[in-house]
Parts: structure tokens; C-alpha cells; sequence
């Protein structure tokens, strides 16, 4: 165990006294590592420059339209993602590459107590800017002695289910409300579409169930349609920005098309993307095979590396089996790569940055440390790993 790990811990027990403290050290202890990155503050303003411009882009009306006609709702509500994140890879150049959007990340109050814990005081107001996009996101449905509910699909075998704790304690002691963590099988819908929990209303749900558009929750799909119960994030806003057939959608001369029908200006955005195919627009089966080396192939809607496969190392039959799926083709952008000492001991890691943002501002940041092809947590002394902004 080393010490930014003990650190949390005691800092986790004394912010957040209600929260069960096995839960608390049951978590693994590379989910902080005990080093910080120094970002240099041009890469900082980039990553702005970009979330600046996803919102942008996310309220342009002639967007939406666009959006609009492969959205599976007709009618639905618009409340904002309340905790969005940017994930990117520092290339070479100096360039930030977009590897995924998302529109429930987790790990914040883990991050913010990181950065407590330690001292670093690189985003002072990162808890206080996440209970406003809560009060922004939920204006119209929370008030005094409402009841919000954090919903998973079993949440107490969540691998972050300790936050869900941190969040309930927080948002009631900080907001003056209830909060009911509750598993999406729990819910029901009235007849007026109010979602039900416990014989009792829910007026809003911070919502954390991976199933993005509720193929499979016909009762957050009501209750998104029928809009008595607000739900961030929700399926709008996975399709504006998080879907990762946006960055099919999103070529040059889209944003030409943008900029033109609404006086916009996209710098930043375009030049941070990674060329992302369908299957369909290689020449063949055979086509795409040959040239796999430099791709990753990812299912349009899933999160958190799941089902990713490095086209260096696919196999044939799994190729083969996903090759009428749907899989869409990313190009490669390696991860950067150093060296960190710690006792004496140098440590070979890989590493991406995670900006979380509202509204078009970063409130928190922070690197992921981790060996091998994803961020799993299960990288001895990687992790979580506050960020240093130097010139």
C-alpha cells in the first residue's frame, strides 16, 4: 500500500463519514497512483479549446437537425450531462487526439479526493462546479426534500459503487435532498410517466446505466419520453457528442457545413479527431483485413474499452465475427509513454488525459496510469493521477 493510496483513504473517511468504510477500503490500490503528471498549460488550453468547441457544436441548431433524423425518439427531454468527459491522447506533436467522448464518466469524487487528499491544488473548484451543473442540470424537477436517484444496472456490484455513496452523501448534506441509489430494475412508471421508486416519485435521476439509448429499460424509456422525471445524462445527449458515429459524421467538410449554416468557427475540434470508418466504406472484407495494423475496431455504442480490439492482434475468427456488426474502424493513436521513479524503482507506464466538463468548461482533470492495452485499474502504482499545470 503506498501512501497516496492510505491518503484517500483517510481523506474519503473523514469527507464522507456516512459511507460505509468497508466499501471504502475494499477498493483496489491502484485506483491512485502515487506520482503526477506535469501538463504543460499549451495542451491544457487546447483541451478547453476542444470541450469549447464540443459544446459549441452540441448546441448548433443545424447539428441537431442532423442528429435528429437517425435518433430513435420523436419526442423526449434535453436535460444536460452533468458529468462529461473528454479522453485523449498527448501524440508526439504536441497534438491531443480524441479516444472517446462520454456522457456519465465516472471516477470525479475519486479524483477530486485525490487532489485533496494531496494537496494539489490544481482545480480548487472542482466539487463546488459539480454540485452547481447538478442545481444547472436538474433547475426545473429538484427541490427542497426532493428525492433523486442514482441508477445502475445492479449498483452495488459497480465497480464504483463507492462513489455512488460519496455522490448520495454529498448531494444531500450540500443540496438538501434525498438520494436513493437504485438498480434500473427497481423503477416503474405511472400512467403519467413519472418514474416510480418505492411507491414514490423520483423527480430526477442521475443516471450511470450503460444501456445508452434504453433499448432495455422500457421504464426509462417512458420516462424519458413522457419528460415528468428529468434523467442527465440521457440518450440526447449521448447522441450529440458521446455515439461514436459522431466522428464518422464529423469530417471537414462537415464543419464547413456548420460554420456556413450558423457563422460558426470549428479550429481545435477537427484537428483532434482520428479518422473513424464504417466497415462498409473499406472496398472489402479483405481490404479492411490488410490493412488492420492501423486500426483499433470498437462497437458504436459501448464505453470504457469494452469489446475494443487492436487490429495488430485480432485473430482471424474474431474478425470474422465481428465484421457484420456493429463495429467501426479508428485509427491508431498510440498512448504516450515515460518512465516514473518511485522508491527507487523506475516504472514503465502508458497514459491518457480524462478532462471532465459542463457546459463548455473543464472542471477536473487527470492522467490515467496503466501496462498493457487499456486503463483497468489494475496497474500496480497506476491509476488515478493528478495533473500539475506548468508554462
Amino acid at each position: 500500500m503506498h501512501t497516496a493510496y492510505s491518503d484517500l483513504l483517510s481523506h474519503i473517511k473523514n469527507a464522507y463519514p456516512h459511507v460505509d468504510a468497508g466499501v471504502v477500503t475494499h477498493m483496489t490500490p491502484n485506483i491512485v497512483s502515487p506520482f503526477r503528471i506535469k501538463l504543460p498549460k499549451r495542451v491544457f488550453e487546447q483541451a478547453k479549446a476542444i470541450v469549447r468547441e464540443l459544446h459549441q457544436l452540441s448546441q448548433s441548431s443545424a447539428y441537431m437537425e442532423i442528429v435528429k433524423k437517425d435518433f430513435p425518439f420523436t419526442k423526449f427531454q434535453k436535460t444536460q450531462s452533468i458529468l462529461s468527459s473528454l479522453d485523449v491522447h498527448l501524440m508526439p506533436s504536441g497534438q491531443l487526439k480524441i479516444i472517446e467522448i462520454n456522457t456519465n464518466a465516472s471516477s470525479y469524487l475519486l479524483n477530486v479526493a485525490n487532489y485533496s487528499s494531496r494537496q494539489i491544488p490544481t482545480f480548487p473548484n472542482a466539487k463546488q462546479q459539480l454540485l452547481q451543473s447538478f442545481k444547472t442540470a436538474f433547475a426545473y424537477n429538484l427541490h427542497k426534500d426532493g428525492l433523486l436517484a442514482i441508477v445502475d444496472d445492479n449498483p452495488t456490484k459497480q465497480h464504483m459503487y463507492v462513489e455512488f455513496l460519496m455522490y448520495k452523501e454529498l448531494l444531500e448534506r450540500e443540496l438538501q435532498i434525498r438520494v436513493q441509489i437504485a438498480d434500473v430494475s427497481d423503477l416503474s412508471c405511472d400512467e403519467e410517466g413519472h418514474l416510480i421508486l418505492n411507491d414514490e416519485r423520483v423527480d430526477a435521476v442521475y443516471n450511470r446505466y450503460t444501456d445508452f439509448y434504453f433499448t432495455n429499460s422500457p421504464t426509462l424509456n417512458k420516462a424519458f419520453v413522457e419528460k415528468k422525471t428529468a434523467i442527465a445524462p440521457n440518450p440526447w445527449g449521448y447522441t450529440l457528442l458521446a455515439d461514436k458515429r459522431r466522428m464518422i459524421m464529423w469530417t471537414p467538410e462537415f464543419f464547413k457545413q456548420i460554420e456556413a449554416a450558423e457563422n460558426l468557427k470549428f479550429t481545435e475540434l477537427p484537428k483532434a479527431l482520428l479518422k473513424t470508418k464504417k466497415f462498409a466504406e473499406f472496398t472489402s472484407h479483405e481490404d479492411l483485413w490488410l490493412q488492420r495494423s492501423g486500426y483499433f475496431f470498437k462497437p458504436a455504442n459501448s464505453h470504457g474499452g469494452k469489446a475494443v480490439y487492436k487490429g495488430k492482434s485480432i485473430s482471424r475468427s474474431t474478425f470474422q465475427n465481428i465484421y457484420n456488426g456493429e463495429y467501426l474502424a479508428q485509427e491508431v493513436a498510440p498512448p504516450p509513454e515515460l518512465e516514473l521513479r518511485h522508491e527507487g524503482i523506475e516504472y514503465d507506464f502508458k497514459y491518457d488525459l480524462r478532462f471532465y466538463f459542463f457546459e463548455g468548461e473543464i472542471h477536473l482533470g487527470t492522467a490515467r496510469l496503466y501496462q498493457g492495452q487499456m486503463t483497468n485499474m489494475q496497474t500496480a502504482f497506476g491509476g488515478l493521477t493528478p495533473l500539475e499545470i506548468v508554462e
